[in-house]
């Protein structure tokens, strides 16, 4: 192995050879090595030379001299591309002054600091008094902007009106000069620096009526500076409201003119002499701020309009690139009625002109959205087919079998059947659609509902496995498996029947976070608003599986109804109409009321299990539970909660009674229970079902 001293004249000599290689532009080859290293041309014309990549070079590494070299190869290949760049203004300086000071007088304030940031030739030379000339020159570019305040630099000037940094975090987009103190401040800086009127603190000298003085305004804090405040509203959230001051000091200069108070508080002719001084200083102040508020409210708003002329430009420029494209009747859909959607999407509202870079990047995201816009305008243009629907389809239902579960409309809308049916467009715009042209989805609705039905119980097990790996779909019946609504203002526990026909789970004012809509739905809340629905759990994040409620209809069963939680069902539960009391609740307050309900309702219970108790159905407490629940039933107070809402549906009532099994409405089925039951002295709550809801009230009667 040679020694170290021979490598390292070795690799002296190679460095010799390719400084020789970079005079003579060729290239030198090191027959021991067997590696090859190219160099850059000299300069031309005076240019800088390119700079080469420092190599370091490790005397005692016993590696090889190949690997030395394919690692400094590899360092010159990942150099920075922008290496080159550098140093372009280093010969700015040796420019003659005065060309130098000419061309300067074509730039802005803030051209000429952004400069003298760059380097320290630079810096030094404009930061110099003597190029004062130049400044004032580059002032003189922006129309309307007033000379430095008294006391000022030109560079601290620039710095002020222009940089739009905060000067305490120095944060990016800060356009809030406050002028009479020379600095720029963000809303989260403000309480930081200043201090409202309410919460300045004195020193021990100051007379007891301080506190009440400064809030209505003592002379001392006419003579200081200050901003106005909005008390209760950012960034001053915590100042109180409804108090007759809206000004903020800085706490340091309250405390220096309190200072200078104590001074001259003795003499009282001093004392007026000081404070009308002080407060001609700050009136002459205000005098003077109010050109430099001016000048820059005035900026800020010839930069908003021509922000929004641009905005505008882009958007005139992307609905040109969509009509070329072919999207011609979605553009004059947009432009008439989702013009807001369009103009506030990300990549439209944006201030920069359309370039084609830019909408390569934008251009299927918009297609995209086209798309929405294109569904959205067939509905509309098929709107009277679809009211067709809206009437028909609630009729449809009715004609089903009540213990049949039946898709809500807002399914239906996402079938084939259906789509091909109402988007077809009418002959003319004036022909009206007949009312039997839903007719074949009345036939295949009995199929319709059990693939339906087979689908969303697949997708209850899929919710449950989620939480429960071990869930079967022969779970699914049992009363144990209990799944919550997960909109923000429910959060209420049911079982799985009651979870397919939930208000909630096809809601088009569904809220909760993370929630969205599906394909079918993208972009159309006016649209599900106009049918009242969506598809089942649309979104997938409706509906979820709850083990704590569980848990507690395990309680509920095996303690308090006595059954076997492992085979107990919904459905025997049903059966078996029992009524549960909570001990511990009293409703309205009144001792002598008992609180009684159904199992689903103690489901969503707050009170423990322990709490509660079955009552027996052979005692009169059982017979006074159900007249009450009669009553809850026909009170006006909850016949809102009998049928769909905003939905359309019409019977949405079946009896359950053996041997009857019609569907009515409301008033319908109230007149089927006075003419057959009541009358007959047979009626009971229980011969009453919901077909798209369920009964689940708490009711409260006397012992």
């Amino acid at each position: 192995m040679p020694s170290p001293a021979t490598r390292k004249s070795s690799r002296l000599a190679e460095r010799a050879q390719a400084a020789a290689a970079a005079t003579t532009s060729t290239v030198s080859t090191n027959s021991d090595s067997g590696s090859s290293t190219s160099t850059s041309p000299p300069s031309v014309d005076g240019q800088p030379k390119r700079k080469r990549a420092r190599i370091s070079y490790n005397y005692e590494s016993d590696e090889s001299e190949e690997a030395e070299q394919e690692d400094v190869e590899a360092e010159v290949e990942t150099s920075p591309r922008f290496r080159g760049n550098r140093g372009k203004l280093e010969k700015l300086t040796e420019i003659p002054l005065d060309v130098l000071f000419e061309i300067f007088g074509y730039l802005t304030p803030f051209d000429i600091l952004k400069l003298a940031r760059t380097t320290k030739d630079l810096r030094r030379l404009l930061m110099d008094k003597s190029s004062t000339s130049v400044w004032q020159a580059a002032r003189s570019n922006v129309p309307g902007l007033p000379p430095p305040m008294t006391g000022m630099s030109e560079p601290e000037y620039a710095n002020l009106a222009f940089d739009a940094h905060c000067h305490t975090c120095h944060s990016l987009r800060c356009e809030n000069i406050i002028w009479r103190f020379r600095t720029r401040l963000c809303n989260k800086c403000l309480p930081l620096v200043f201090t409202p009127t309410e919460e300045l603190s004195a020193p021990d000298f100051m007379p007891n009526q301080w506190q009440f003085k400064k809030i209505f305004g003592h002379r001392l804090l006419d003579c200081l500076p200050y901003i106005k405040i909005t008390p209760g509203k950012e960034p001053f959230r915590t100042a109180a409201k409804g108090l007759p001051f809206d000004r903020a000091f800085i706490q340091t200069l309250v405390d220096r003119l309190l200072d200078e108070y104590e001074v001259f508080k003795e003499d009282d002719d001093t004392l007026a002499l000081w404070i009308s001084l002080k407060a001609e200083i700050h009136h002459n102040l205000q005098d003077e701020i109010k050109v430099y508020e001016a000048w820059h409210s005035e900026r800020l708003a010839t930069r908003s309009q021509e922000i929004e002329k641009t905005r505008l430009r882009r958007r005139t420029a992307i609905l040109e690139r969509l009509s070329e494209q072919g999207w011609e009747e979605e553009v004059k859909f947009v432009k008439q009625h989702r013009s807001w959607d369009f103009n506030n999407h990300k990549l439209v509202n944006q201030p920069k002109d359309l370039t084609e870079r830019i909408w390569k990047n934008i251009e299927e995201p918009l297609t995209h959205f086209m798309e929405e816009m294109r569904i959205l305008r067939i509905r509309r243009n098929c709107r009277p087919r679809y009211n067709v629907l809206r009437k028909a389809y609630p009729q449809y239902v009715d004609l089903q079998d009540p213990d049949l579960p039946t898709p809500i409309i807002g399914d239906i809308l996402t079938l084939d059947l259906v789509k091909s049916i109402a988007e077809i467009p009418s002959a003319t715009e004036t022909d009206l659609p007949e009312d039997d042209i839903f007719d074949p989805l009345l036939e295949l609705l009995p199929t319709i509902s059990h693939i339906w039905l087979s689908t969303v119980q697949t997708l209850l097990v899929l919710i449950a496995q989620r939480v429960k790996p071990d869930f079967q779909p022969s779970d699914l019946k049992l009363a144990t498996s209990v799944f919550q609504c997960s909109a923000s203002y429910c959060k209420e526990r049911m079982s799985h029947d009651l979870i397919l026909k939930h208000s909630c789970a096809t809601s088009p004012r569904f809220s909760s976070p993370g929630g969205r809509r599906s394909e079918q739905f993208n972009g159309m809340s006016e649209d599900a608003s106009w049918f009242g629905a969506v598809p089942w759990n649309e979104g997938g994040d409706r509906v979820r599986f709850d083990l704590d409620g569980s848990k507690r209809v395990k309680l509920l069963v095996r303690y308090v109804l006595g059954l076997d939680p492992a085979e107990t069902t919904v459905e025997e539960l049903d059966k078996g109409n029992y009524a549960i009391e909570c001990t511990r609740c009293r409703r309205k307050g009144t001792r002598d009321k008992k609180c009684v309900m159904r199992w689903q309702k103690a489901l969503n219970h707050g009170c423990k299990v322990q709490h509660l108790a079955m009552i027996p159905k052979d005692g009169p407490e059982y017979e006074a539970f159900l007249k009450a629940e009669n009553e809850v039933v026909f009170d006006s107070e909850h016949r809102g909660s009998w049928g769909w809402g905003s939905r359309p549906v019409q019977k949405a009532i079946s009896c359950t009674h053996e041997g009857c099994s019609q569907r009515f409405s409301y008033e319908g089925f109230r007149q089927h229970l006075f003419d057959v039951y009541v009358s007959s002295c047979r009626f009971r709550l229980p011969i009453l079902k919901m077909a798209h809801h369920q009964l689940t009230w708490l009711v409260s009667f006397s012992a």
